[in-house]
């Protein structure tokens, strides 16, 4: 089994073969000046175009790292807590 690999230029062809439908393709083609091919990255936002050049689709990943971090906070609240103490009292 091979990955598919991404397409910098994908085709009427490639887009209906992805899926889309014919007179959706039609359209599209009346549209943008007759255009039947054209570069990917020009497309980023049309779905139909990025799955066409197998630039979206599903899968997995996974990830780690360590961090640390300090800053100081404000707010207001209510809240119960535990203490402690001692002292002395002179008269």
């Amino acid at each position: 089994m091979t990955w598919p690999h991404y397409l910098p230029v994908v085709t009427v062809c490639d887009v209906l073969d992805g899926g889309a439908c014919f007179n959706g393709v039609a359209e599209w083609v009346e549209s943008h000046d007759g255009m039947i091919a054209g570069s990917t990255a020009d497309c980023s936002g049309n779905d139909r175009i990025q799955r066409a050049a197998n630039g979206s689709g599903y899968g997995y990943g996974s990830g780690s790292g360590d961090g640390d971090g300090s800053g100081d906070g404000y707010g207001d609240g209510y809240g119960d807590g535990d203490g402690y103490g001692d002292g002395d009292g002179g008269a």
